[in-house]
């Protein structure tokens, strides 16, 4: 117990120390728990449609002209997953069997990696008026892209989680 004013005023810089160390480590806490929930809930990394419809390693490549000008373009990966594209007549995308990354269950269409902005801004919270809402349902193939970009979401969060 302090007696004097000296053994006091030590006690509370003591006391202020460990004050400021308990700060210091509950900051470090806090700011690695908001980095694991950002990437935990961050979506995986996909294949970009431009970048599968632009890249020359694939197995095979098809393109069909329809009717109304605009044109269907399946690409067979080397892995044999198949990319499906229907592009308009200045060659921009129409729709995929990409998934958004945010796996909201709509199709990646005229946004170059999600279903529209808003879902890219929101996390898949609130879509744009412009998102077209193409159910991944919709689209040969992406049904199991969507299964895919789960199961390694999925693994990077157990992956996290034992860290």
């Amino acid at each position: 117990e302090a007696t004097t004013l000296e053994d006091i005023i030590a006690k509370l810089f003591e006391a202020r120390k460990i004050f400021d160390c308990s700060t210091i480590l509950l900051d470090d806490a806090s700011k690695h728990n908001n980095k694991f929930e950002s990437l935990k809930n961050a979506p995986t990394d996909i294949t970009r449609p431009m970048d599968s419809l632009n890249s020359l390693k694939y197995r095979s490549r098809n393109e069909t002209l329809v009717a109304d000008g605009t044109k269907i373009v399946t690409i067979e990966q080397r892995s044999g997953e198949r990319d499906l594209f229907h592009l308009s007549r200045d060659g921009k995308i129409i729709s995929t069997n990409f998934p958004c990354p945010n796996r909201c269950g709509f199709l990646v269409t005229w946004h170059e990696t999600y279903c529209c902005a808003g879902c890219k801004s929101d996390g898949g919270g609130e879509h744009g008026s412009r998102c077209d809402r193409k159910a991944v349902i919709s689209q040969q193939g992406a049904q199991q892209k969507l299964l895919d970009l789960n199961r390694r979401q999925n693994a990077r969060v157990t992956s996290m989680n034992t860290e």
